[in-house]
């Protein structure tokens, strides 16, 4: 009975350190790239995953600037500098219809364009990635 409860207390114990290890290494701030230039490209893909949340932020200031810390691999650390910024805002095309107000075709929403600019440096290396978002 002693036997089939420490082994059961090593097996959870063993559990626990898998799922624990592993959910550190998620939450790992510094990302590892190959190359200057994928870390740029990397900014970019960034801003897309968060684009709700900035949309947020944007609508109180038209411009923002962020800096994510990087590593390349055999090298030191590098930099990702992104400059977002709102270049535009529209509603979509619609019709209007006779005795009520105006209502764009499929729905009322606001089209807003934002442009990215992500900058990775290390040491003496530069790489520029600039998008265009329309959301």
């Amino acid at each position: 009975n002693a036997l089939l409860t420490s082994l059961l207390v090593a097996i959870g114990l063993g559990l626990l350190y898998a799922v624990l290890t592993k959910f550190f290494y998620t939450t790992e701030t510094v990302k590892t790239f190959s190359s200057v230039r994928e870390a740029a490209q990397s900014g970019v893909e960034y801003v897309i995953s968060s684009i709700d949340q900035l949309k947020v932020q944007l609508s109180s200031s038209p411009e923002l600037a962020m800096t994510l810390p990087c590593k390349i691999e055999g090298r030191t650390d590098c930099i990702i500098e992104l400059k977002i910024k709102t270049i535009g805002t529209k509603a979509p095309h619609g019709q209007e219809i006779s005795g009520s107000m105006y209502e764009p075709f499929g729905g009322t929403f606001v089209q807003t364009a934002i442009l990215v600019k992500s900058t990775a440096m290390s040491g003496s290396q530069v790489s520029t990635v600039e998008a265009v978002i329309r959301r």
